[in-house]
């Protein structure tokens, strides 16, 4: 019995089609640079947008006065006295040394 017939339904006639399905080494490359660059555009998009507004939007750190920017009095006394703190850990850290494992005994 001849099903000869069928082999047309089974797989597609075309070549074309075929060969348009099969990948090739130069559309490798062009998906991994066209990705790249995409990344590459977004990342310095990004990275302009947070230059360009973060002197806008810094009103937290720093406080206008007269057209002059300061930087606030009650945020650096903060800064202030928490760096004081670490000063005082420091010194009791120096005067009364560290415990550490020995694993030696």
């Amino acid at each position: 019995m001849d099903f000869s017939f069928i082999k047309k339904y089974i797989r597609p006639a075309k070549k074309e089609w075929r060969e348009k399905q099969e990948r090739s080494p130069e559309l490798d490359w062009r998906v991994l640079l066209f990705i790249t660059f995409f990344l590459y555009c977004v990342a310095i998009g990004s990275a302009m947008y947070v230059f360009f507004n973060a002197d806008e939007n810094s009103g937290a750190y720093v406080a206008e006065s007269g057209g002059t920017k300061i930087i606030s009095a009650e945020m650096l006394h903060d800064v202030v006295v928490y760096y004081e703190g670490k000063v005082k850990e420091l010194e009791i850290l120096k005067e009364n040394g560290i415990d550490t494992a020995d694993p030696s005994r």
